[in-house]
């Protein structure tokens, strides 16, 4: 007995949504199997039994084999799929099925990522559960999560001359990921109600009484848990929690959404000032803006200016490992790295490569940043996770 349900989204290719090039298409799907059929041949996939975990596929027992699946389709971006099934035998096999897949479509950029998770609980001994991966790159921006990753022994350590390159502080010390391009965490200032002799030389300057409700943050997104987390490691939680609060219940720092929104908000003049990732400042800034860009805490003594990487690693089970390994480093070229400039607005981690025409007045290259020293690593990810929990409150 087989039931099948398909929605091809028709009252919603119908509406606003298919004007904006949307998509949404959904089906359930129910099999029922009784003990007592018999086949002269399999009538399954050949794959059935393992991407079920089953010893074999005779029919002792009354089974089970339901699933929902949704998908979403944007014209200009790609398409995101999501089915969960589950597959029972009477009580003695039970298990739960989950698959994913995303491919993406960005100017001259595309990623096509897919794996599957299961778990199942059965009589036997071959209970089990298994994530099934299909990527063959891990591109994100937050390499704290990509150290998450290598510790976890999920990605494969990859070493050339165009990594070698990439400062010791934005790479796994073996290769598992390195860092391709970066934001400087940064204030942005508003020209028209700050003067440049005003402007703030350290974040702590924002602590004065005198930038009450001026300032505004996003929330705990686009690098601010990071942030948050190398202030607990170079001037301590005491200091930092200190420093936070004056912001907030002091000085009434507003948060907004998205580093976008704080970047409009200054632009606008509704604020004079704003923590924000470079980036955002590029758009206004071209667009002719009364903005600027202060680099805090470079001179002497200062904690100096926080530059976090986006990171790229092949994964270990990659199924197109030399694929992987020359994309990694087509991406760390001087053209590999334009799209991303020109998309992004931010600047190669690797000295030497020009702005050129993908930045904006005030942006420095990364060889004119004066940054922190290196964090360890597990003591900034044990930091990130203190930041969330004792400052959570704060920016809700």
């Amino acid at each position: 007995i087989k039931f099948r349900h398909c929605n091809q989204g028709q009252q919603l290719n119908q509406s606003f949504l298919k004007n904006q090039g949307v998509t949404f298409n959904s089906a359930v799907q129910y099999e029922y199997t009784d003990h007592r059929f018999k086949t002269p041949e399999p009538f399954r996939q050949v794959e059935f039994q393992r991407d079920w975990n089953v010893l074999n596929n005779q029919i002792k027992h009354d089974e089970h084999l339901a699933s929902a699946v949704i998908d979403y389709q944007k014209n200009t971006l790609g398409a995101i799929h999501y089915k969960v099934a589950t597959f029972l035998q009477d009580s003695v096999y039970k298990a739960l099925q989950q698959e994913a897949s995303c491919n993406i479509r960005y100017h001259a950029f595309g990623s096509s990522i897919s794996g599957s998770y299961l778990t199942s609980n059965a009589t036997t001994k071959y209970s089990s559960s298994f994530f099934r991966p299909k990527a063959d790159i891990y591109y994100t921006t937050d390499y704290v999560d990509a150290e998450l990753l290598r510790q976890k022994g999920l990605l494969a350590p990859f070493q050339s001359s165009l990594t070698d390159g990439v400062p010791a502080e934005f790479k796994a010390p073996d290769g598992a990921w390195t860092g391709v391009i970066g934001r400087s965490r940064n204030i942005m200032v508003n020209t028209t109600l700050v003067k440049p002799a005003d402007y703030p030389a350290s974040v702590f300057d924002l602590a004065d009484p005198k930038w009450k409700g001026r300032i505004a943050i996003t929330r705990l997104t686009d690098g601010t848990p990071v942030w948050l987390a190398s202030l607990i490691l170079l001037k301590g939680e005491e200091a930092t929690t200190a420093f936070l609060t004056t912001l907030f219940k002091t000085n009434g720092m507003k948060v907004l959404n998205g580093g976008s929104n704080v970047a409009d908000a200054v632009a606008q003049g509704e604020f004079a000032a704003g923590f924000v990732n470079h980036y955002y400042y590029v758009p206004k800034k071209r667009a002719g803006a009364p903005v600027d860009l202060v680099y805090p805490d470079e001179a002497t003594g200062g904690i100096g200016t926080l530059v976090i990487p986006l990171t790229v690693a092949a994964l270990k089970s990659a199924p197109h490992p030399n694929v992987a390994r020359a994309f990694i480093d087509f991406v760390l070229s001087p053209e590999g790295a334009a799209p991303m400039m020109t998309q992004e607005g931010e600047f190669p981690l690797r000295p030497g490569i020009p702005l050129g025409d993908h930045g904006a007045d005030g942006v420095r290259t990364i060889d004119k940043i004066r940054r922190p020293a290196a964090f360890d690593i597990d003591k900034l990810l044990a930091a990130r996770d203190r930041a969330i929990e004792l400052y959570t409150p704060l920016f809700t």
